[in-house]
């Protein structure tokens, strides 16, 4: 596979370079960089990439004339990825052949599922349209993007969760270090910090000439590390089941658990114009997890030596990355997760806290349509039915018709 990043900014592009690299184990990758639109030019007819990544302010050509020009001469798919962000571009670069459209700043998981997408389409001489959602294969928005979520997306929480995510008509996307299971960010974070112990003194490497700059630079990171309780990233969890003990067991606390079933085409509308990104969590062996890991520390410094400068978004990157693997012995749990493809402002107004176990859980209130909500399932309680009449109370309080007309309020089995 052969990509062309035609970029001015070489921190975006090395950015865009190793988030590829981490996620597309499985793919050899051919890398070329333009930082300029004539040299861009070259590049496409002397390599023939298989995709372009195409900034459009670039420092001697706009990129809409070079999109053009690529035009004239090639179909290759171009995504366009520019800060410009007007109606009025992003109409004229489709226009002109773009074939995608990507805002800076950019989640490099959505980013991945429009490349993805925009190769399955110039892939396949016709689109396999699923008679149950045909609305996500026709779309050429951002939803056509997502690596097609199940139709319904089951969330487990508590009775605080429930009474909460209706009274406030939003989610509550958790500060990924107090969810409910924080170790699965801590054990990442432990492999990376003894990989950099390794690293520091290794003499026998590709850097072994570059010692000084090697320790400054893991020493920075190091440091980040430490820092990493400060990164406001927030997560949602979901599951493709409804009824799993496991997740029973972790929310129940004070009665019963539920689980919202979400439409998932509905859900993504919903949450469209906030920086969070769906994802599909990759579960791993244990050994390919730690592999990861120890790749994507390495790679982040061999770029740090590169460039000659510490690396400026490790952490931020890092745990947005890591909260995307998890261990095959999760796997029953199939898990998707809505994340902030950035840190968010403590200072927002919708960060906020809620009532924990021990602690007060700081979260960030994502705006909610509840038209997306069509079932409601109570688990394991003490008085199924009692519980199970109070959730329908609160769905005809709360008019959640889809939930009476669809899915309706279930108890677990």
């Amino acid at each position: 596979m052969k990509f062309l990043i035609i970029e001015d900014d070489p921190n975006t592009a090395e950015t865009v370079r190793y988030c590829f690299t981490f996620q597309w184990t499985d793919t050899a990758i051919e890398w070329s960089f333009a930082y300029k639109g004539e040299e861009g030019l070259k590049l496409v007819k002397t390599h023939s990439p298989d995709i372009i990544l195409l900034d459009l302010g670039l420092p001697d050509i706009d990129g809409l004339d070079v999109l053009k020009q690529i035009r004239s001469f090639s179909k290759v798919p171009v995504i366009i990825l520019t800060v410009r962000d007007r109606e009025s571009e992003r109409v004229a670069a489709l226009d002109l052949g773009a074939d995608d459209y990507v805002a800076k700043p950019f989640s490099p998981s959505d980013l991945l599922s429009r490349v993805r997408a925009v190769l399955r389409r110039r892939q396949m001489p016709e689109l396999q349209v699923s008679e149950s959602r045909p609305e996500l294969q026709v779309s050429e928005s951002r939803l056509d993007t997502i690596n097609n979520p199940p139709d319904i997306l089951y969330h487990y929480t508590t009775q605080d969760g429930l009474l909460g995510i209706l009274e406030e008509k939003a989610l509550w996307a958790t500060k990924i270090q107090f969810m409910n299971d924080a170790s699965e960010l801590k054990a990442p974070l432990e492999i990376a910090t003894k990989s950099l112990e390794t690293l520091v003194d290794q003499k026998d490497n590709e850097w072994a000439a570059d010692g000084e700059k090697r320790a400054m630079v893991i020493s920075r990171m190091r440091d980040d590390i430490e820092a990493w309780a400060d990164v406001n990233i927030c997560l949602i969890p979901f599951c493709t089941s409804g009824d799993l003990l496991s997740q029973w067991r972790a929310y129940r606390t004070n009665g019963s658990a539920y689980a919202f079933g979400f439409d998932s085409l509905k859900l993504l509308e919903t949450i469209a114009n906030y920086p969070f990104t769906l994802i599909q969590c990759e579960y791993l062996e244990e050994e390919e997890y730690q592999r990861r890991i120890e790749e994507f520390v390495k790679d982040v410094i061999s770029r740090a030596l590169i460039k000659n400068h510490p690396p400026g978004d490790f952490i931020e990157t890092f745990v947005n990355t890591a909260s995307e693997m998890k261990l095959s012995c999760f796997k029953e749990e199939d898990e998707w997760r809505l994340v902030s493809w950035r840190p968010l402002n403590s200072n927002d107004d919708r960060f906020r806290f809620s009532h924990g176990k021990s602690v007060v859980i700081p979260y960030y209130s994502l705006p909610l349509d509840l038209s997306s909500i069509v079932e409601i399932i109570v688990g394991p309680s003490p008085n199924p039915e009692l519980a199970k009449d109070a959730v329908e109370g609160l769905a005809s309080k709360y008019d959640l018709a889809a939930v009476r007309s669809k899915g309706g309020v279930k108890l677990s089995k």
